[in-house]
């Protein structure tokens, strides 16, 4: 009996405890309903409920969760460009680099540095110090990681070193070095760099720069590329940002520089400059020698800018190219005119004359039926030389004129077949010492004229010197003798010891 009322018992407790879990159950099932507001309030209102002293305990819970909440980790900035050297014309702008990693870093700075002094430029993207740094001279590009800055309008007080920094716990910085060199504000020439053979060119360099630059000059020809030479001196007149060049040649077209450097850098600027060369004419013999019915070719080149035209004159006329004893041909810079006489008045001057807008010139050869002596060489005491003429040859003659001013006379033997042109040789065999000699030739129209005066030089034979035979026998007595007294000494000496 006892057993059953214990066992009722037992089961009474069991539903007890299954009902008041049950209850908890539904609270907690309709608290995921509520908001977390809810959830506290029911919380702490059934803690209450069960102990009013473990309220305090909640407390302590909810600040853990508090500092939970704020442990989270701060973020560390590293920045990803490496120092470097920035050299820019004065003038110019420049951007200093800067990337941060990660982008979400909070705040990047840049500095100025001047020795010890450290002058603020930007805090992230607020501008400091605007009195040194008006808002057009600065500007902070960010975007994503990047920050850099952008410096316009650069002067030499803007070189320096500037520092790009991240804030935080353990700073990182990147130090740029600027070094602002001269620039070349222009650079001109007269006439916009072409003027006329003749004139004066001026070239003119304007540079900015603290301290002020030194400029030097340099030149590379027309067709000489790779070929820079400096001007000097005696090239043309120089003052600080200038030089004038007087009287230029057609030869001084080219490409200038313009050099300017201080302690800061260096910069170089270039022009071309044309001569606008007057024209030139070049005959290639002055005289030439033909006869009646045969040809002869005078040739002229011309030189200028723009290039010359030709027209070729006959007797200050000009010479008609319409009938058969005149020809006229082109090849590039040069003219050849072709003469076929028909008769002496076809004989004369000839005259090329070279024309453009710059002016005129010209030279003239003449046509003749006496003789012409050209190709003169000179080896030694030897000379060798042509003479040509359509007629038969009369007469050759080698004058030498010695340093007193005498004159001797040389026939040379002629060929002894008709030719138009013949080659002589003379050696001189004179007396050692310098000569003049002259070549003239005669057919039986007239002498040719004297050439130029050619200088000879004649050595004089180096003599073999021999030994003298006074010195053999004097040297031969003077051992014998010798001899003789140390045998007299022997022998007084050998009679002594005896």
């Amino acid at each position: 009996m006892e057993l059953r009322i214990w066992s009722l018992c037992g089961f009474l407790v069991v539903l007890a405890v299954i009902s008041h879990c049950s209850g908890n159950i539904t609270s907690r099932k309709l608290s995921y309903k509520s908001t977390k507001k809810d959830v506290l309030d029911a919380h702490v209102m059934e803690r209450r409920n069960v102990d009013n002293d473990d309220f305090l305990g909640d407390e302590g819970i909810d600040d853990e969760a508090q500092k939970d909440e704020g442990n989270e980790e701060e973020v560390v900035g590293v920045i990803q460009t490496e120092p470097k050297k920035y050299n820019v014309e004065s003038g110019l702008s420049v951007r200093l680099a800067c990337v941060v990693s990660p982008a979400s870093v909070p705040v990047v700075n840049w500095d100025k540095l001047n020795g010890n002094e450290v002058v603020g430029l930007y805090f992230n993207k607020m501008k400091m110090n605007p009195a040194k740094f008006p808002s057009n001279k600065t500007e902070i590009i960010s975007e994503g990681g990047v920050h850099d800055l952008v410096i316009h309008d650069l002067d030499s007080s803007d070189s320096g070193e500037y520092r790009c920094s991240v804030s935080q716990e353990a700073p990182v910085s990147v130090v740029h070095s600027l070094r602002v060199g001269p620039r070349i504000v222009s650079l001109t020439a007269t006439n916009n760099g072409e003027v006329p053979e003749g004139s004066d060119l001026v070239l003119t360099c304007k540079v900015e720069g603290l301290p002020p630059p030194q400029i030097i000059w340099s030149r590379v020809g027309s067709g000489q590329e790779g070929s820079n030479g400096r001007l000097k001196e005696g090239d043309g007149t120089f003052s600080f940002d200038s030089v004038t060049i007087q009287n230029v040649k057609g030869n001084a077209s080219g490409k200038y520089y313009c050099y300017a450097f201080n302690n800061l850098g260096s910069t170089q600027r270039e022009i071309d400059i044309k001569v606008l060369e007057k024209p030139h004419a070049h005959v290639h013999r002055t005289e030439i020698n033909t006869g009646i019915g045969d040809h002869a070719i005078f040739q002229c080149t011309s030189r200028g800018d723009p290039m010359p035209e030709i027209t070729w004159f006959k007797d200050n006329v000009p010479v008609l190219v319409d009938n058969k004893h005149f020809f006229i041909s082109k090849d590039g810079v040069n003219s050849n005119l072709t003469v076929i006489p028909a008769g002496i008045s076809d004989f004369g001057t000839y005259t090329c004359l070279a024309h453009n807008y710059h002016g005129v010139h010209n030279r003239s050869a003449e046509l003749v039926q006496r003789p012409v002596i050209d190709e003169v060489d000179v080896t030694g005491p030897k000379l060798s030389f042509k003479v040509h003429s359509h007629l038969p040859l009369e007469q050759v003659e080698v004058q030498l004129m010695d340093e007193t001013g005498n004159i001797n006379k040389f026939e040379l033997p002629l060929p002894k077949n008709l030719q138009k042109t013949y080659d002589f040789s003379y050696e001189v065999s004179e007396a050692p010492g310098t000569y003049q000699a002259y070549l003239r030739a005669k057919n039986d129209k007239e002498w040719s004229r004297n050439t130029e005066p050619i200088k000879i030089k004649i050595e004089a034979e180096p003599i073999n010197m021999q030994k003298s035979s006074i010195f053999l026998q004097n040297h031969a007595h003077s051992v014998r003798h010798s001899v003789t007294l140390v045998s007299s000494a022997f022998m007084y000496l050998l009679i002594r010891m005896l």
